[in-house]
């Protein structure tokens, strides 16, 4: 089992495994198939349905995405001078394992 080390949001080292981020990544599927989200065959949905699996507004992923403090995005032109994201449900699980604290999701 691997485990990243990261810095709490009071400052302590904490250890975070990848059985914990894979067990949230496999829930996020499962609800994104049963809420009849897309995805890609490499796992990804659209920022809408990031933000509706994260429990947040669409507005708040896109500024996290701006202010660079949320999960890893993908961005794709299509055309016009115009883009669409989207996220692999793996980083998100990984995001918002990292950002909970003590069992809630710090926002």
């Amino acid at each position: 089992m691997t485990v990243f080390s990261y810095t709490n949001n009071t400052g302590e080292s904490e250890n975070l495994s990848t059985s914990r981020i894979q067990e949230t990544a496999v829930c996020f599927r499962a609800h994104a198939v049963k809420s009849g989200m897309r995805l890609t065959p490499d796992d990804r949905v659209r920022e809408k349905d990031a933000a509706t699996l994260l429990g947040l507004q669409p507005t708040s992923l896109k500024e996290k995405r701006l202010d660079q403090t949320g999960p890893r995005s993908y961005r794709h032109g299509v055309g016009d001078g115009r883009s669409r994201f989207s996220y692999k449900l793996a980083d998100l699980a990984e995001w918002l394992e990292r950002t909970r604290e003590d069992g809630y999701f710090v926002d």
